[in-house]
């Protein structure tokens, strides 16, 4: 019921590079992070010959750990400030990010916590916490069995409701699952006014089958996860995420044969994405280089007509 940090597992989740992550190693600090993050505060006498730039990163560290504490002892507030002090000099951070999250659904403010996650996905962050901090989002999100009144809607009829072919592209790419940095540009380009809420109503959906899979209800999850498939194939949108889902929750019922089914689906829609992908690419390529061609020839009239 009081969701609280997941664990940091590599120096990357505090949002540090591999040059700063060797840097650290060669001055021997890389066992200074690790004490840090398990609550131990750096002794005087250890930071002397520390870069101020180094030491930030060990405080921040500490901060964060603390702050992981005070969320398990029930006072979110405090922690906040913690996290966001700590996320002040770990900028790039998921594990930081993560328990920034959880701490305001703790306290309720779900405007944030979706922008929160929003940032995530922006920043390209690909993390399977995201998908566990979903489930313990869902369980503090008193709303999330509004998750399937969509479904109730004839499928058929939501296209018409989208609008514009753009739109509906956009809307179709964020059910599909693939959400990333160019979508939410294009997003509020084309829909500036309600790109937030198809956005947080697939979102929402995503919430919904995680906390199903926390809460082992694996057989719902699994029966949410087919009408999801067959909604969006009707709709003409991108499954194998939901075909990946499905067969998770296939697994958790201990169904290995009807799991290896659906993910062996979802591979074969992964690829034919790709192709997709890489054909209007080449498309896309050839089309310039024909315009180029044409700019080309043009100029090259005028040129010698000028002669």
């Amino acid at each position: 019921d009081k969701p609280g940090c997941l664990p940091a597992i590599h120096p990357y989740d505090y949002g540090l590079n591999d040059n700063k992550i060797n840097e650290l190693g060669k001055q021997g600090l890389l066992g200074l992070i690790n004490k840090a993050a398990s609550g131990e505060q750096i002794p005087l006498d250890k930071t002397k010959d520390i870069s101020l730039q180094n030491l930030d990163i060990l405080n921040a560290v500490y901060k964060w750990s603390r702050g992981c504490s005070l969320l398990a002892s029930n006072k979110p507030s405090k922690a906040l400030e913690l996290f966001n002090s700590s996320a002040q000099t770990l900028q790039y951070a998921p594990v930081v990010e993560l328990s920034r999250i959880l701490a305001l659904a703790r306290l309720n403010r779900w405007g944030e916590v979706n922008d929160g996650l929003r940032n995530l996905y922006f920043e390209g962050v690909d993390d399977q916490r995201i998908s566990v901090v979903q489930a313990m989002l869902g369980m503090l999100n008193t709303d999330l069995q509004n998750a399937e009144k969509w479904l109730e809607e004839p499928a058929q009829t939501i296209p018409d409701k989208f609008g514009d072919k753009i739109s509906n592209n956009i809307i179709r790419r964020f059910w599909s699952g693939k959400i990333d940095k160019d979508l939410f540009i294009a997003a509020k380009k084309y829909m500036p006014y309600d790109w937030l809420g198809y956005y947080q109503q697939a979102h929402i959906a995503e919430q919904y089958f995680y906390v199903l899979l926390w809460q082992e209800k694996n057989e719902e999850a699994a029966i949410f996860a087919d009408r999801m498939i067959e909604r969006l194939e009707l709709l003409a949108v991108p499954t194998s995420i939901w075909l990946e889902r499905r067969g998770d929750a296939a697994f958790y019922m201990k169904d290995y044969n009807t799991a290896e089914k659906f993910y062996q689906k979802a591979l074969v829609k992964k690829r034919k994405l790709k192709l997709i992908e890489l054909c209007m690419k080449s498309y896309q390529m050839f089309i310039t280089s024909q315009v180029t061609m044409i700019k080309k020839g043009y100029i090259e009239k005028k040129f010698m007509e000028a002669l």
